[in-house]
């Protein structure tokens, strides 16, 4: 795994499957004995084997010598010559099999062997296994087993063999399973201790400049000792968990070379042994010493194996691409195994079959969570309670699923008819496992599987599976209409698709179309209740496709648009609830409008002047705040309602055609227009509640047009609907899949329709407008940035190439682009660079080298590269940056001590930070560091001595600089350090002057570096040495006037803000858990009639009634100090803007400054992020800050907020 923007390589060690490992080790060392046996087979039955007296010269005597005593000691006689020995024979002929091993006994004459002819009598290595201790031991086994039971050879094979995985194998592949499931339980804390590795090494990288090879040898390094550590600690090294292959692969070795050693009569005591063996067999194979020649043992032996490994292979969803090339290698393995077993002796096919049958029901047992609690193995997350039911249905799900089938599907039905009839049960928990799998594949928007989509085409798949729901209907109503509705709230990119099936289904059971439309109602009026207005919306939308599938009458739809549309009359609802209303109707006209005006087209002209004339009326402060870019030009930023309804009237103006809708339900006219029609229920929108939270409204980001794609299909037009229609589409696929990129990087490229238009420019331009939408995007940032990541890995050629126009059209409208978005721009900009190492075509903005620093192109670049060092080093970007743009290139972030030697000797305090040093080195305690803090003299002290001795800023200064200093290696380093002297810290700064003290401290040491600046006082916050509130006086304070409008200072601030924000919210949630508790011990009290029960509970009563005054009583002050920081950040934002319009105005210069656009866009910026905090004090921010009397330019910025919400 590449840890992103660093450069770093982090591996874990995860366990592979031992059962792969153990078979893969067991087949390639009986292909290497076969492959020995095949070839002196070979030798033995075809090849002459001659050995000649002249084939070699002898060196010295002494060799002469040393084989003469070797053959002497072989049993050979002396003054023999050497002659020709052919060995022929056949399969069938045993002599064959004895002369193969003993060719070293070949007759010689003359005084002396040859060399070669002594070589050629020394045993081979598979001579010595056949004749090594453990082979004679497992005969002896076979044999006295055989001989004790009494029993046939053939079931003496297979005692033997269950005795001996039994005794042997279980116990260890219990205690493997064992280490195995504590390694997998260690990897969660595994992977936390690498990132944290991976983030100390990437410091220490950059602090010290190591390359990236070092730094990666370092992490390693560090996390193979760790997880070593670990391995130590709860004793389950992953080498333990092979001992089970360490002594199951030589047992069937050695067993396997004995029982062909007996079969063979090999030896001299094996031959009356190869007799008993050859009457010993049963039914097929009477003759244990000749191959099955049915092939019925190898073809059980090749399948029992395929079990084994198909078993393995159903335990993961989905397989790593290593362990789908062992699988498929083992799987061949299996099968060569087979011709293999049909050449050996039956006892060895026997053994074999028998002990991968043993195998088998050991993997099984294991899996059994009564024999792992029995065997104290512990339980893992991949563990089931259900096992076996698991397996089985893995295996009908990947084998035996009609929706693998779709050309099947009446075989299946029929078969799962017939074992219905003859068992009722049966077919009721086939049902129910239907119904599951359609759950489960709905849930995982696997829509080719839940509609059978495989070889044939949509429509007969649809009509395909509206039968067999059809069918379902009796028994499984309530739960195939719980689906249904569920599939139309949550997928609406399939809307058409699901839709058809439910017109088909009407079709052929009108009784099911009335209840689900009622279903669909109930649903809409629910999610209305909740505010959830998106799933709302799709079910409005899936109700009118309806009326397309003659489901839904055309005339209810439209009393239910008249309805919708009614809201608009009301006095006193907001505009947002009015605006969702029309947007409702409007979005629902691109699949339905046509259907309507051809059967209503009065109402709806009557709904369209409706919509038309509130348009017109509708207050749009609130765009302003809501744009991308201010100007209008090259591509108007318009209000969303504005926008659709004017690609509704252009939809219109063209008699409501459109080309980008899938409609299936087309295919199917003939059958939808004979089915009946329902009416809707009448539905009345739900009143007004001040509990009700509506969408915010929106402004339709557009990038480009079609001039800007000028290759391949025209893209449409802004006010086009069927620009709508596939942004819409776009948005609803990443809604859906947002959570796994690489899927919704595939589902956005598989577009349909994706050859009638430029897809990519369109996919582009709504993932930027889904990360630029304000006040917030719908998802996380970085979501967005791996998105386009992935999207330039599947599609090389051309993605990244309409990127980087897109980031080339961004730069050049800088100046009129929203600073909010300017600061999402730049990170996803950075964190990009840092996945394609930092290569850019920077010589194309220089152009920015010539303007101001304070203009927003050098100000982008500049912040760009810091970010990015953020996620590199500094020498790195000094590196990858023209030499021209060095002006840009962030300071070195090295601290700044100023008592850094002698030369500082003159600075007031400088003696202190001596023995400051001295003793933060000699560890003292907080006490001792105090009481040399109270030798430092206060520059603010005057005559009178108790007046100075509450804030010393000199005190601050020396002891913070100091501890900073030497604690400047790395973050660690300095958490550590605070949280070491927290309590001297906190005694500095018992005053709101001494809080902002030392945020100006260290401003001032780490001035070079804004991460440390940004991390030290989150730190500080987060362990109360600096409170929220002085954050944002310092932020405001003259000492930042420099840094007001650099990236990480308003990065410091959100983050402020939002850690008051959830300490707030815990508080309050603590507070509803203890008055919920409190409620459910009344309700309690009530039910029991024990007098001594209600003792105890009003006991307890009066403990959770203290609790619960303490928890007001804090919810009270933490509101409050969050509404005096708003209070704070507010004032201090009219202050300066007021200073710098008055200021303009005396001069008689232009305020639209730069600075000023900066500053009134991070007032905006404050209110859209932290709105649903700021609606709760309006009240005051109205009454204290925002009156009449303030500057109409900063009032604007309250008016464009309060009308998002009005």
């Amino acid at each position: 795994m590449r840890c992103k923007g660093t450069g770093f390589y982090v591996t874990f060690h995860i366990p592979g499957s031992l059962l792969l490992q153990k078979y893969f080790s067991i087949f390639s060392v009986a292909c290497r004995v076969y492959k020995m046996l095949y070839q002196h087979l070979s030798r033995a039955m075809h090849m002459p084997i001659r050995i000649s007296k002249h084939e070699c010269r002898l060196k010295s005597q002494k060799k002469v010598l040393s084989t003469f005593v070797h053959t002497k000691r072989r049993g050979l006689r002396d003054g023999q010559h050497s002659q020709t020995v052919y060995v022929a024979g056949g399969f069938e002929n045993r002599l064959a099999w004895s002369s193969l091993f003993d060719q070293r006994r070949t007759l010689t004459s003359g005084p002396m062997l040859s060399a070669a002819s002594v070589a050629a009598e020394r045993p081979g290595w598979y001579e010595s296994i056949a004749d090594s201790a453990p082979v004679h031991m497992m005969e002896n086994v076979l044999v006295v087993v055989q001989q004790t039971t009494g029993l046939p050879w053939w079931a003496s094979v297979l005692c033997t063999t269950v005795a001996l995985r039994t005794a042997i194998t279980l116990p260890l592949a219990a205690y493997q399973m064992s280490i195995i499931a504590k390694v997998e339980t260690l990897q969660p804390e595994i992977e936390g201790l690498a990132k944290r590795l991976r983030y100390e090494v990437s410091v220490r990288a950059k602090q010290l400049g190591w390359s990236e090879k070092i730094a990666r040898f370092h992490f390693k390094k560090n996390l193979r000792r760790i997880v070593s550590e670990l391995y130590v600690r709860d004793n389950c090294h992953p080498f333990k968990a092979s001992l089970v292959i360490w002594v199951q692969i030589p047992m069937w070795v050695f067993i396997s070379i004995a029982m062909r050693n007996l079969s063979l009569g090999v030896t001299v005591s094996a031959k009356a042994i190869q007799q008993e063996l050859a009457t010993g067999g049963a039914l097929w194979f009477p003759d244990l010493t000749m191959p099955d020649t049915l092939w019925v043992m190898p073809v059980s032996l090749g399948l029992v194996n395929l079990v084994i490994v198909e078993i393995f292979a159903l335990r993961k969803i989905e397989l790593t691409k290593f362990q789908k090339y062992v699988t498929n290698f083992i799987r061949g393995i299996s099968l060569v195994m087979i011709p293999i077993a049909a050449t050996v002796p039956s006892s060895m096919a026997l053994y074999w079959l028998s002990s991968s049958c043993v195998g088998l029901g050991q993997n099984l047992l294991l899996r059994s969570p009564r024999f792992r609690r029995v065997c104290r193995i512990p339980r893992t997350k991949a563990d089931s309670d259900t096992p076996y039911k698991d397996i089985a249905s893995a295996f009908i799900a990947k084998y035996f699923k009609a929706r693998l089938l779709p050309e099947k599907l009446t075989v299946y039905s029929t078969l799962v008819g017939l074992l219905n009839a003859r068992n009722y049960n049966f077919g009721g928990e086939f049902v129910e496992s239907m119904i599951r799998q359609l759950k489960e594949t709905l849930k995982s928007n696997l829509y080719d599987e839940a509609l059978y989509l495989s070889t044939s085409s949509l429509e007969s798949n649809l009509e395909g599976l509206a039968g067999v729901l059809e069918a379902d209907l009796p028994n499984y109503k309530n739960k195939i209409l719980r689906i249904l509705c569920t599939v139309a709230r949550l997928l609406p990119e399939k809307l058409t698709v699901y839709s058809t099936l439910v017109g088909l289904l009407n079709a052929r059971n009108y009784n099911f179309g009335g209840e689900f439309v009622e279903s669909m109602i109930r649903q809409l009026k629910e999610t209305l209740k909740s505010n959830l207005y998106d799933e709302a919306l799709y079910l409005v939308r899936f109700l009118s496709d309806l009326v397309n599938c003659h489901v839904i009458a055309a005339p209810s739809m439209v009393a239910m648009f008249e309805n919708f549309i009614s809201v608009v009359q009301e006095q006193d609802g907001p505009q947002v609830r009015c605006d969702w209303y029309v947007y409702a109707v409007l979005s629902s006209l691109p699949w339905v409008g046509k259907e309507l005006y051809e059967k209503k087209d009065v109402e709806m002209e009557r709904i369209l002047n409706q919509i038309e004339s509130y348009l017109k009326r509708r207050q749009k402060i609130h765009v302003p705040m809501l744009q991308v870019w201010t100007a209008e030009k090259p591509h108007p930023q318009e209000e969303y309602l504005d926008c659709l309804f004017a690609q509704v009237q252009k939809m219109k103006k063209d008699r409501w055609q459109e080309r980008h809708i899938l409609r299936p339900y087309i295919a199917f006219d003939s059958v939808l227009c004979e089915a009946l029609q329902h009416n809707l229920p009448p539905f009345t929108p739900p009143p007004h509640s001040e509990d009700a939270v509506y969408p915010m409204p929106k402004v339709i980001f557009r990038m480009f047009d079609y001039t800007d794609a000028p290759e391949g299909p025209v893209m449409p037009g802004s006010h086009s609907v069927e620009r709508f229609v596939i942004e819409e589409n776009l948005h609803c696929i990443i809604k859906s899949h947002w959570r796994e990129r690489k899927t919704c990087a595939a589902q956005l490229l598989s577009y349909p329709g994706k050859n009638k238009i430029p897809l990519n420019y369109h996919i582009v331009e709504v993932i930027f407008g889904e990360l630029f939408q304000l006040p917030q995007p719908p998802h996380i940032d970085v979501m967005y940035t791996t998105l386009l990541i992935e999207l330039c890995k599947l599609q090389p050629g051309s993605l990244p190439q309409v990127l980087a126009q897109a980031t080339e059209m961004m730069y050049m409208r800088l100046d009129t682009m929203n600073t909010t978005c300017i600061d999402r721009f730049l990170n996803w900009f950075s964190h990009h660079l840092s996945n394609f190492q930092f290569r850019w075509s920077w010589d194309d903005w220089s152009d920015c080298l010539t303007q101001d620093l304070d203009k927003p192109k050098p100000k982008f670049v500049k912040e760009v590269l810091e970010k990015s060092m953020r996620l590199s080093y500094h020498q790195r970007i000094v590196d990858i940056v023209p030499a021209n743009f060095s002006a840009l290139i962030p300071a070195n972030p090295i601290f700044v001590y100023k008592y850094m030697d002698e030369s500082s000797s003159s600075l007031p305090g400088y003696p202190v930070t001596i023995a400051i040093s001295n003793a933060i080195i000699n560890r003292s305690s907080n006490d001792e560091i105090l009481t040399i803090l109270k030798d430092v003299p206060n520059p603010n002290q005057e005559d009178d001595d108790d007046e100075g001795d509450s804030f010393n800023p000199l005190k601050i200064d020396v002891f913070l600089q100091t501890l900073l200093h030497m604690a400047a290696k790395s973050f660690s380093h300095s958490f550590s350090a605070l949280a070491k002297f927290h309590e001297v810290l906190k005694s500095l700064t018992d005053s709101d002057e001494g809080k902002l003290h030392i945020l100006r401290v260290v401003y001032e040491a780490w001035r070079n570096h804004p991460q440390m600046i940004s991390v030290l006082i989150d730190k500080m916050i987060r362990t109360q040495i600096v409170d929220c509130a002085a954050v944002a006086n310092w932020i405001f304070s003259p000492d930042m006037a420099h840094d007001f409008t650099r990236f990480y200072v308003w990065e410091i601030l959100h983050s402020t803000v939002r850690k008051m924000n959830k300490h707030v919210q815990k508080i309050q949630k603590e507070l509803e858990t203890a008055k919920e508790k409190l409620e459910k011990q009344h309700s309690r009290k009530k039910d029991s009639g024990d007098e001594e029960e209600d003792k105890n509970s009003d006991e307890e009563d009066g403990l959770l009634e203290e609790q619960i005054e303490r928890l007001q009583e804090k919810v009270e002050s933490a509101q409050s100090e969050q509404k005096n920081l708003f209070l704070v950040i507010f004032q201090r934002f009219i202050m300066m803007l007021t200073e710098h319009l008055v200021r303009c105005e005396t001069g008689g210069v232009d305020f639209n400054t730069p600075w000023y656009k900066n500053c009134i866009e991070r007032l905006q910026q404050i209110f859209l992020m932290h709105h649903q905090t700021i609606q709760q004090y309006m009240v005051t921010l109205e009454n204290l800050l925002f009156t009449a009397e303030l500057d109409h330019h900063i009032l604007a910025v309250y008016q464009q907020f309060c009308a998002l919400q009005m």
